[in-house]
Formats: C-alpha cells, sequence, structure tokens
C-alpha cells in the first residue's frame, strides 16, 4: 500500500512538472495578446478582491496567463484535479480542493475566508464533471454572500488539440496565437435569484467567448507577428552595439 501510495504521488508530482513545463513553453513560443473590459483593469490596479470565472475547458493556458498571481482556484479532489494542482503549484497558483460533487462545503467556506482576507478566486462553474456550460451554484453563492464582483475570462487560441471530454477541453499547442480575455465585472446582488443570476453569467461568459475567438481570428499571421518581434530585437542588439562603438570612434577621431 505504501508503495502504492508513493508510485502515484510520484506520478502526479511528474505529470505536474511536465504539465507547467508545457505551458510555459507554449506561452513563451506563442503570440499572446489580451482583451481586457476598462471595469476589469481597474479592479486589477487597485488589487481589490476579484472572481474569476472560465468554463472548465479554457482553465490549462489560463492557469499559465495568471501564473505568480498567487490566486486561489477551487479544483475537485479527484485524481485528476490532483494532477491539475500540481500544474498549478508549479505556476504560483493555489488549489482549493472541492467541487459540486465532493467536499463543496468545506471548500466554499475556505473560499469564503479567502475573499474577506482579500485574495483572488477562481472557479470553473461547469466543473468538475458538467454538464457542459451548466453554472453551478458556487461561483453564484459566493459573490453574493461577499459582495465581490465576478470576471469572465476565457483563452481563445488558434493552434490547439480539443479532446473528446464532456468540456471539450482545449489544450493549446507552441507556436500559436492566443486571446486571454477578460469581461466586464459582473455583480450579484444579496436578494438576486440564484437562478437568474446563473443564466447572467453564462450569457456573460460566453459573450467574452465570443469576443476573443473574433479577436483571435483577427490577429495577423503568426510569422508577421514574429518577424516583427525578431526584427525589433535585432535592431535593439545592433543599437546597443553600435551606440558605444560611435561614441568611442568619436572620441578617437576628435
Amino acid at each position: 500500500m505504501g508503495q502504492t501510495d508513493f508510485r502515484v504521488t510520484f506520478l502526479h508530482r511528474l505529470a505536474g512538472q511536465v504539465g507547467a513545463f508545457f505551458l510555459r513553453v507554449v506561452g513563451h513560443t506563442s503570440a499572446v495578446r489580451t482583451l481586457d473590459h476598462p471595469g476589469f483593469l481597474a479592479f486589477r490596479r487597485l488589487k481589490t478582491p476579484i472572481i474569476y470565472a472560465f468554463w472548465h475547458k479554457h482553465q490549462a493556458f489560463l492557469a499559465w496567463a495568471h501564473r505568480d498571481e498567487n490566486c486561489y482556484i477551487m479544483v475537485s479532489q479527484s485524481k485528476d484535479g490532483e494532477y491539475i494542482a500540481q500544474v498549478m503549484k508549479r505556476l504560483g497558483l493555489n488549489a482549493v480542493r472541492g467541487s459540486s460533487s465532493r467536499g463543496a462545503e468545506g471548500a466554499f467556506r475556505q473560499m469564503c475566508d479567502l475573499l474577506e482576507k482579500g485574495h483572488q478566486l477562481g472557479f470553473t462553474p461547469d466543473g468538475p464533471r458538467g454538464p457542459l456550460q451548466r453554472i453551478h451554484g458556487g461561483v453564484i453563492a459566493a459573490a453574493q454572500l461577499s459582495g465581490v464582483p465576478i470576471i469572465p475570462v476565457c483563452a481563445a487560441t488558434r493552434r490547439k488539440i480539443v479532446f473528446r471530454s464532456w468540456d471539450r477541453f482545449e489544450l493549446a499547442l507552441p507556436f500559436s496565437h492566443v486571446v486571454v480575455a477578460h469581461g466586464k465585472p459582473l455583480w450579484v446582488s444579496k436578494d438576486e435569484d440564484p437562478l437568474a443570476a446563473a443564466e447572467r453569467l453564462r450569457v456573460a461568459l460566453n459573450a467574452n467567448v465570443d469576443a476573443a475567438e473574433n479577436e483571435m481570428r483577427a490577429a495577423p499571421p503568426l510569422w508577421s507577428s514574429f518577424a516583427g518581434w525578431f526584427f525589433s530585437s535585432v535592431y535593439s542588439g545592433l543599437a546597443a552595439v553600435v551606440g558605444p562603438l560611435s561614441l568611442l570612434v568619436f572620441l578617437w577621431r576628435h
């Protein structure tokens, strides 16, 4: 039993290292653009608590996009959830273990306590088992109790693998175009019907996805983005070398 537990733990940690490394490769080799609502940017500048909400299928690249932000994300207590938690740990994110199907009450209390302490939270409102794009009540309840706004988030990717899972999970590939979009803040009053609030959030999430995908489709070809970056880097490097040499030549001649 002990050897089995060690082997499982080792596999989880190895998967976390490989997963985090792969996301870093994707992020650093891709042309990543942001599409942010001014309301979100205002909260980000003030560093006030916010609740990120994103569909389950987008969570992989969003983990890289929000790396090292010390954000707390609700992750299921399943074995698959452990793989996700290990990847997040290596990207500077924190996992709160629980879901609508297991450990929900304790995880929800912990998330609400974190909001009171000023932290940022993340929910996949249709996770961990779906149905697809059906909002579970946790994110709505957290917003109602805390008065903190919900920020719809998504990642639209040009080159990706789409798995045949219930959520159509998306894994971005290296050398891609990615648009990370943060939508308009959404408040949920304490007396609002939770079902009505869930429908508002569903509409907002899908509208944000549409905006990100339109922005991604309108982006220039990847080679032109990297060509601009390459020539800009070459110019900067030459300027850094030629500038001091020109000064030396001027001093030597005069």
